[in-house]
């Protein structure tokens, strides 16, 4: 399974997406290994459930044991949030367990405002929507994590190089 035909398939079922995490961080300049796709969703009902047949007609199975229909249901999603601490709702190709999805299931900066100042990459014919690069500083800053920390200073030096060019 190629990006390709993941961002094919989210274009041509018109959901609603942002790209986040490393492949976003890729694409504002800094290259680093990543071994997924993270995204965004809005959360709306009929996106999501849009997702949710997107990703069982690709063959992606959750990496937790549960159906997949159960990421539409609010309270399970809340269960989760609350049991497991689930951050994020992993999909993966059981075929290649190296091509899995990861969608966020609690949007911490509201999806509209994110969506309405997306960056759009074009690859072989098909818009790709990028978390812009102040809002994905943001989310990282939420995050946390080391490896956020280290994308942050990667992606405020790029601001300040595209900021010297202006």
């Amino acid at each position: 399974m190629l990006y390709e035909q993941i961002f094919g398939q989210l274009a041509q079922r018109k959901v609603r997406y942002l790209v986040i995490g490393g492949i976003a961080v890729n694409i504002h300049g800094y290259p680093r290994a990543t071994g997924d796709l993270d995204i965004m969703i809005s959360l709306e009902r009929d996106n999501i459930n849009e997702f949710i047949t997107l990703v069982k007609d690709l063959g992606f199975s959750p990496r937790i044991p549960v159906k997949i229909e159960e990421f539409g249901d609010p309270e399970k999603v809340e269960m989760w949030k609350k049991e497991k601490q689930l951050k994020v709702f992993s999909v993966y190709n059981p075929q290649n367990e190296f091509e899995h999805i990861d969608v966020m299931v609690e949007n911490y900066i509201d999806f509209d405002s994110a969506y309405s100042r997306r960056e759009v990459v074009s690859a072989r014919g098909i818009d790709i929507p990028v978390m812009d690069i102040d809002d994905l500083i943001e989310l990282k800053r939420i995050a946390g994590r080391k490896r956020d920390e280290i994308d942050i200073k990667a992606l405020q030096k790029i601001k300040e190089i595209k900021n010297e060019g202006r």
